[in-house]
């Protein structure tokens, strides 16, 4: 279990490291095209941790801890783990994801209509 949770923790630390690069990388040149590979890649991150929580709660594994749906959510992901709850049924009768993941996605899109990327 330990061991689970070490690798995961790298492993989000790494796509979370390696997204903010591409954001702040297109901030500074200007380039959109990266932003929007920044953005993608931590919303497929974020669709994945809800695949993967979903089927270890199915098979009583080891899970993903809420607070890294939370931290890939309010880092960009937030439209990406919406759709992994949608596709998967998973976290939804969680009022907390239920009404705070579209909350944070509405705040993205406002950040992103007064950033003007």
């Amino acid at each position: 279990m330990k061991t689970y949770l070490w690798r995961h923790k790298r492993t989000r630390a790494l796509v979370l490291l390696f997204c903010w690069s591409l954001l702040l990388a297109a901030w500074y040149a200007e380039r959109t095209a990266l932003a929007a590979l920044g953005l993608l890649v931590i919303n497929l991150y974020a669709c994945g941790l809800a695949f993967v929580d979903k089927r270890a709660a199915q098979r009583n594994g080891p899970r993903i801890p809420e607070a890294s749906l939370w931290l890939s959510a309010l880092l960009g992901g937030a439209a990406g783990l919406l759709a992994g709850m949608l596709l998967f049924r998973h976290k939804t009768r969680h009022a907390a994801f239920r009404y705070g993941v579209p909350a944070v996605l509405c705040l993205h899109v406002l950040l992103l209509f007064l950033a003007r990327l």
